[in-house]
């Protein structure tokens, strides 16, 4: 995926990396027995040390608790780090409850509080939730994995299906856990315990589970956890309804160890991290087989100065052009440049130049593509309407693959591909896959106008039919009048455009399935 390489300056193996709620600082942990702080632009800006042994993992906690950070080792220990002043951190407070090495650790949801659940090779897990006064409440689940616990991940603090439910909903304290006896275990906290949520322990593995992740499910009824594990395999849990049985199925069997599973905010992408040394993202499909998103991605690379040669222009005295702006025989970076300048200067006119006939637009944040140059210069066009006058794309690099014909723009979240074809001296994208991630996060505003309006569709569920014949120009609707109400307020954010799309979108996931839900009924 196009990215930047960055120099940690550790002197060992790196086991875990973490970004922070911004995007512009990354923590990692190594077996150097450090935490080391980088700008993204690989500035060094912070070393931690206070660790006896290797540092298994380090997280961030929400930015609404200040800024935190925490961390576990091989030593037993769990340290909370506070930066007291701009990259000045000493340790808050530590953890020695774990008589053996802490391998995962997990920060809870913020509704929850300041609540972090710790992992370790002698069994237990350990909840820390901070006081007011500043000390903090120890719970336990002893020996819930009795050979190890190798991952622990919280749930959404969403109650499964509350979104769409009638009354207040209260914040859910569920945990799920994998170890070294093969399994996948769930937990939820009640009257001031711990107890295990499933009826048994989740079994599909036949080695050791390496990394859980719960997916977001944004409170609608269905929720989804995927684990990895030594055997090669990552299994996708589902339960279709709370109180219902957990039901597993097999992602991929990638013939090496998975190491790391991760999902995207709205729990549509999943990222795995295989002992390959590649990693792969993975999309559920309509029919609900996963399918895995165009291997290519892991191709590209940022071209150097001698690369770039061969791309000599051969300006011919006698060759015109139709538009003048367009030059003859240019790289993909600069046909993608050109793309975005025309995005940023709302010209829809010129965007058709840079597309194919046959271009095919797929942004993950949509069920289904944009097919047809027709139908992607709608798309553009209702995108760059919406965006206002104070927002633009920002591309600070664009990377090109070994083809000479793909191109690839990162942003803070996630990153734009685009595969291009030659038409006589200038090239057009045919082919553009979208899958970013957006550090905006509606919040409240976003469950409350959800909450409204699948209110609406439970007092009149035959609007719903009126709904899905309509998507397209509710799509304008909201592209019109919910981006210019934001944007003053966001346009330092270059991937402005795809937060709403993906807005847009979630929402109408969300609105389909109270259409089934209602269909169903009656």
């Amino acid at each position: 995926m196009p990215g930047q390489k960055i120099e940690t300056g550790h002197s060992d193996i790196i086991h875990d990396v973490s970004m922070d709620y911004y995007g512009k600082r990354v923590a990692s942990a190594s077996s150097d027995a450090t935490i080391k702080i980088n700008s993204v632009s690989s500035v060094p800006l912070a070393t931690l040390t206070g660790h006896n042994g290797p540092v298994w993992q380090v997280t961030w906690a929400h930015p609404k608790f200040g800024s935190l950070l925490a961390s576990c080792s091989y030593d037993g220990t769990v340290i909370i780090w506070k930066e007291d002043n701009l990259n000045n951190w000493t340790p808050a407070h530590t953890f020695n409850d774990h008589k053996s090495s802490v391998n995962s650790i997990a920060w809870a949801p913020h509704e929850l509080g300041l609540c972090l659940a710790c992992g370790s090779s002698d069994g237990n897990i350990s909840v820390y939730t901070a006081r007011s006064d500043g000390g903090w409440d120890t719970t336990k689940i002893d020996q819930a994995h009795p050979v190890g616990v190798t991952s622990v991940t919280w749930a959404p603090s969403m109650e499964p299906g509350s979104l769409i439910g009638s009354g207040e909903f209260e914040p859910v304290q569920k945990l799920a856990s994998g170890g070294n006896d093969n399994t996948v275990k769930i937990w939820k906290f009640a009257n001031g315990v711990w107890k295990m949520d499933c009826a048994s322990a989740l079994k599909m593995h036949t080695d050791l589970v390496r990394d859980v992740a719960w997916a977001p499910n944004l409170g609608l009824p269905k929720s989804t956890i995927a684990s990895g594990s030594q055997d090669g395999r990552v299994v996708i849990w589902t339960m279709a309804k709370e109180g219902e049985e957990w039901k597993g199925k097999v992602l991929n069997d990638f013939n090496a160890p998975v190491w790391r599973v991760s999902w995207s905010l709205t729990g549509n992408l999943l990222a795995v991290a295989s002992g390959d040394n590649n990693v792969t993202l993975w999309k559920e499909a309509v029919d609900g087989e996963w399918q895995q998103i165009d291997d290519k991605i892991t191709q590209l690379h940022m071209k150097t100065g001698n690369e770039k040669q061969r791309y000599k222009r051969r300006i011919m005295s006698s060759m015109m052009i139709s538009d003048s702006d367009i030059a003859p025989d240019p790289t993909p970076s600069e046909t993608i440049e050109q793309f975005y300048k025309c995005m940023n200067e709302k010209n829809v006119k010129r965007l058709e130049n840079y597309l194919a006939d046959d271009c095919f637009f797929e942004d993950y944040s949509f069920p289904k593509p944009f097919a047809g140059k027709k139908e992607v210069v709608r798309f553009l066009k209702q995108l760059t309407t919406g965006m206002g006058p104070n927002v633009e794309f920002r591309v600070s690099h664009i990377y090109e693959g070994g083809d000479d014909l793909i191109a690839g723009v990162p942003f803070t979240r996630g990153c734009s591909l685009y595969r291009l074809t030659r038409e006589g001296e200038r090239l057009t994208i045919r082919n553009a896959q979208v899958f970013v991630e957006s550090p905006i996060k509606p919040g409240d505003l976003f469950l409350v106008l959800l909450k409204i309006v699948t209110s609406l569709f439970d007092a009149f569920p035959e609007a719903t039919e009126w709904f899905f014949r309509s998507q397209k120009r509710i799509i304008q609707i909201l592209l019109k009048i919910y981006i210019p109400f934001i944007s003053p307020m966001v346009s330092f954010y270059a991937n402005l455009g795809k937060v709403i799309v993906q807005f847009v979108s979630v929402a109408l996931k969300i609105l389909e399935w109270c259409y089934r839900s209602f269909t169903t009924k009656n």
